[in-house]
């Protein structure tokens, strides 16, 4: 999976952040992350993804309420 681009699906709290890490072909997650939104844990989970090669892209999906 190193040469293929892998998809990071995010769902973001006030006190966690969990990814899912899809493969290149979409599907069932390989592996699920968990991490704390501060600067420490997303630079953990950040060291995490880069595990998993060079082409990782996340994806956020915003709830009923929106972001801006």
């Amino acid at each position: 999976m190193k040469d293929s681009t892998i998809w990071v699906g995010l769902d973001w709290h006030a006190d966690s952040v969990v990814g899912s890490v899809c493969g290149p072909t979409g599907g069932e997650p390989v592996q699920r992350l968990e991490g704390i939104p501060d600067a420490r844990g997303l630079a953990r989970l950040i060291r995490r993804l880069k595990g998993f090669g060079r082409d990782v892209r996340c994806v956020y999906e915003a709830g009923p309420c929106g972001y801006e």
